[in-house]
């Protein structure tokens, strides 16, 4: 049995550890030094540490925790994670259709169709600059020779 002092200690480490996104160490020093498996459990579902979860259950004999603490997390992290993919699904849907647009814009002007496409000339200046600027940060460039090339040597 730890004194109080040592069992204070461990708490605030396990606390520390879990703030730091570290729940499965945190989780043994729930288990191994303060023996109290449902906070662990808790730890470790916090963390998403979910099979390490199910072991501390099973060997915890604690099936109820499975039922109160890990499948309602394990839904709720399941939800998030449809909802982020059908979110970038519907960004990707968007992304792809503009870029259709675009395509298809380039088409027609590089067939000379420019009566078909709709160009806004008193926007122009709201365009960015950096097709214009990338070939002449290019030209600044000098070539270095190396010293050691034959070219140089040979000079």
């Amino acid at each position: 049995m730890l004194n109080s002092s040592i069992r204070s200690l461990c708490r605030d480490l396990t606390e520390a550890l879990a703030e730091e996104n570290r729940h499965a160490e945190s989780a043994v020093i729930q288990s191994d030094y303060l023996d109290n498996s449902e906070e662990a459990i808790a730890t470790l579902i916090a963390g998403r540490c979910w099979s390490d979860a199910e072991r501390m259950i099973r060997r915890a004999n604690r099936a109820d925790l499975r039922q109160t603490h890990l499948l309602p997390a394990l839904k709720e992290a399941a939800d998030a994670a449809l909802k982020a993919v059908e979110s970038r699904r519907e960004s990707l849907q968007t992304q792809l259709a503009r870029l259709r647009v675009v395509l298809d814009t380039k088409q027609k002007v590089a067939a000379g169709l420019y009566d078909e496409v709709d160009v806004n000339v008193e926007d122009a200046d709201l365009y960015s600059d950096t097709t214009s600027l990338a070939p002449a940060s290019t030209a600044n460039v000098t070539k270095k020779s190396n010293p050691a090339s034959l070219k140089t040597r040979c000079s």
